[in-house]
């Protein structure tokens, strides 16, 4: 790459989350016991921690890398 070229467009959230899952494995972030572990990003968009404690195993099975 020239030092004129420039990169256009944006990098999705799909895509770092295909880069975060094939660079090795997973790290997971702490939570309280019995509470589906946060994605190394931290909350998917939109979330709350209490939809989180509650549906965050189905976010898992619906998003396993």
């Amino acid at each position: 790459m020239g030092s004129g070229d420039t990169l256009t467009g944006g990098v999705s959230d799909d895509e770092i989350q295909a880069a975060i899952a094939a660079s090795g494995p997973a790290k997971l972030l702490p939570t309280a016991d019995g509470v589906a572990p946060l994605p190394l990003g931290g909350l998917p968009d939109g979330w709350s921690m209490e939809q989180w404690e509650s549906y965050g195993n189905l976010w898992w099975e619906q998003n396993q890398p």
